[in-house]
């Protein structure tokens, strides 16, 4: 019993303690204590013995995660500090959580890929709107309607599938944004407190090491997974002998549906179609690979990397908590 009464003593003060997510990790420990003081209370005034040791036995499982708690508190204090000074070399601001948010998800990633799809859309709006332009002569009472820019319509089936990987890229970097935003703000403050609550009892233990693998996860392993992709790409930029493609202006020419050109009678005129294929040798020797490294490389690479660090973070630490998890149902949860 004395036990109890020191540790509730030595409890009661870690709220007051700490401020935002660690009094919440603070106030998890303490009302696991309640938990087990109410069912040593229980078991101490009706004589289940069974009961005593029970929670004797969860109590020392609650002293192991409370110095759990207090040694993660520790550590995670150290990593912003330190993630703060670097970042701050870098010439950025915050913690690397702000600096995976702000500079490299919403500056770098999303908005140079916002750039590129106006660029697209732009080019697929071009192509479209001269492959219409038609030209036409009257005789005597009959109008002949000539397509003289039909040949402008070849650009816009690859053009169109350009738009949809975009538009798909888009929605998966905006869904990794949102899930590091959550993890900024949510994993410490949420899960990682219930974690710890759940932690407490031996038939919620798994969940509980569920709930701390993915805050630490969430909160640590993901926004250090995208600096890390961030810092490769840069490498890769400032690579000697390596020539970055960057994403350029895709050019369509003008139709003009009234050209006639100057051969023979008889002879047809290939200025149109002539333009269109040089353009389109332009977007695949000058224009393609940029916007292929951007989509498949600078936003599918990177989820691809986050995504499994994260199923791999959250089934190690899991582990590392007293739980087992399978992978494969780390995944449909992902």
């Amino acid at each position: 019993m004395k036990k109890f009464i020191l540790l509730f003593l030595i409890l009661s003060i870690i709220p007051f303690s700490f401020a935002s997510w660690q009094g919440n990790v603070g106030l998890a420990i303490f009302a696991s204590f309640g938990l087990l003081a109410i069912i040593y209370a229980i078991a101490f005034g009706f004589g289940l013995d069974h009961l005593k040791i029970t929670a004797r036995e969860e109590m020392s499982q609650l002293i192991i995660t409370a110095v759990m708690a207090g040694s993660l508190v520790g550590v995670v204090g150290f990593i912003d500090v330190f993630s703060s000074q670097v970042v701050s070399i870098e010439g950025g601001a915050g913690t690397m959580q702000e600096y995976a948010l702000t500079e490299v998800l919403k500056v770098k990633i999303i908005g140079g890929l916002e750039e590129d799809y106006e660029k697209v859309t732009n080019f697929v709006e071009h192509s479209l709107r001269e492959s219409t332009r038609t030209h036409h002569c009257q005789f005597f009472s009959t109008a002949f309607f000539i397509s003289a820019c039909n040949s402008f319509s070849m650009v816009s089936p690859p053009s169109s599938i350009a738009v949809n990987a975009m538009a798909i890229s888009f929605v998966e970097i905006q869904s990794l944004y949102l899930l590091t935003d959550l993890g900024y703000n949510y994993a410490f403050a949420i899960f990682l407190p219930v974690g710890l609550f759940l932690r407490s009892l031996k038939i919620t233990r798994g969940a509980g090491a569920f709930f701390i693998a993915i805050g630490i996860t969430l909160y640590i392993l993901l926004p250090l997974t995208i600096i890390f992709m961030d810092d490769l790409d840069e490498f890769y930029q400032n690579a000697p002998g390596v020539s970055y493609p960057e994403t350029e202006e895709l050019s369509m020419p003008d139709c003009d549906p009234t050209t006639t050109g100057s051969g023979s009678y008889g002879t047809i005129h290939m200025d149109n179609p002539n333009e269109v294929k040089k353009a389109m040798g332009t977007l695949l020797n000058n224009n393609l690979d940029s916007y292929i490294y951007q989509i498949f490389v600078r936003v599918n690479v990177t989820l691809f990397v986050c995504l499994t660090v994260m199923v791999l973070g959250i089934r190690w630490l899991t582990s590392a908590f007293g739980a087992e998890v399978d992978i494969s149902a780390i995944s449909r949860f992902m």
